[in-house]
């Protein structure tokens, strides 16, 4: 088949391989590291205000301490740095002062958000093979899930082509436009991949271009569903209302000081909540409630409909990041510590809990998890 007639001839010459050298902290003796080790990933060349940029995973170059790159069908590796870094979505920006890296390549354009059903292309560089592996499948699932970089629930879509370790980065096509980006697949099933969808890295590659890059917002709040018609009673809710019960209001969230526990929140930006904490979503579907807030950026302000006392109000609410009890790991990626009396002292994070080994959820102190899984931040925390 000629390249003329080829569609993704032209997307992949904008394929990359990402091959790193890390040196990650050893949180158990923080004065030093683990020890360097290799991996690598692939990317996507795309374009910013800035210029041509690769696009891969955080997680493919987290704690680099040296990063090379090879687009598909070169010979020659170029010395790539982070131009950009949102670990919670967990995408990366890398640039290249090579100019002639990009020579011959165009910028995949970022398309739109697909539908179920539709038809996808991944391609990236698997472990068990130096070639480019172009693997197809269809989106079967579209919905909020949690990223494992960091624990955030934000949009992901759901496909069964194959993803593998080694493909984290990588493009996913359909039409010759950028679907998402691979970054994680169910270890506990087969044909089961996730990737980070065009909303997700357009809302991305915005943010991180006006630094000090700060995330997505997050509201602050604890709910409860309110499915039982006998707790919407309890709380004076009339039978055609529906909405989601505030358990706790988070300290410095963005729903501080404007809600309280037992508001009942009826809508968020104009979308109405319904009584299992979803909105609607696309073509007749559903989904949580804080994917509206996620498609914000943080410092913008939002309408909140709520019930309090028989009454219902609208609040506005300026968005701010996630404030988390106990943070992933330290703000500069080193850890902090001093010695007391012969004392050891660390901050409690999850890049410390994680040196328990990879099942640290089971082995770590059940209280010091607890406080990461549903800690939630106070004026005396």
């Amino acid at each position: 088949m000629g390249a003329a007639a080829d569609p993704l001839a032209k997307v992949r010459r904008s394929v990359v391989k990402v091959m790193t050298v890390s040196d990650p902290p050893d949180y158990e003796q923080p004065w030093q590291t683990i020890g360097a080790s290799s991996a690598t990933g692939s990317g996507a060349i795309v374009d910013t205000p800035g210029g041509l940029r690769i696009l891969t995973n955080a997680h493919v170059v987290e704690d680099a301490t040296f990063i090379e790159v090879r687009r598909y069908g070169q010979d020659r590796k170029r010395v790539a740095e982070v131009a950009g870094y949102g670990e919670e979505c967990d995408l990366a920006l890398l640039s290249v002062d090579d100019r002639s890296f990009f020579q011959g390549a165009k910028a995949i354009p970022v398309g739109e958000l697909p539908s179920l059903g539709d038809p996808v292309t991944v391609l990236g560089f698997p472990i068990g093979g130096e070639r480019l592996s172009v693997t197809e499948g269809v989106v079967s699932r579209i919905e909020l899930t949690t990223y494992a970089q960091n624990e955030r629930d934000l949009l992901t879509v759901q496909i069964d082509a194959a993803v593998n370790s080694g493909n984290s980065g990588g493009p996913v096509v359909k039409d010759g436009k950028l679907a998402g980006i691979a970054f994680q697949a169910l270890d506990e099933a087969e044909n089961i991949g996730y990737v980070i969808p065009a909303p997700v890295v357009l809302h991305f590659l915005q943010d991180v271009e006006n630094p000090p890059y700060v995330g997505f917002p997050d509201l602050g709040l604890t709910v409860q569903n309110l499915e039982s018609s006998a707790h919407r009673k309890y709380l004076g809710l009339p039978r055609s209302r529906r909405g989601v019960r505030v358990t706790h209001v988070h300290y410095e969230g963005s729903c501080w000081r404007v809600l309280q526990p037992d508001d009942v929140l009826l809508a968020i930006d104009g979308e109405p909540v319904a009584s299992d904490g979803t909105v609607a979503f696309g073509s007749g579907s559903r989904i949580e409630f804080p994917y509206v807030a996620s498609q914000h950026f943080v410092g913008e302000e939002i309408p909140l409909r709520i019930f309090r006392e028989e009454k219902r109000f609208t609040r506005r609410v300026t968005l701010q990041p996630q404030r988390p009890l106990v943070r992933e790991q330290a703000p500069d990626r080193r850890p902090t510590w001093f010695v007391y009396g012969g004392l050891l002292c660390v901050p409690l994070t999850r890049a410390w809990l994680e040196t328990w080994g990879e099942d640290w959820t089971r082995r770590a102190p059940d209280a010091l998890v607890s406080l990461y899984d549903y800690g939630v931040r106070t004026s005396r925390s």
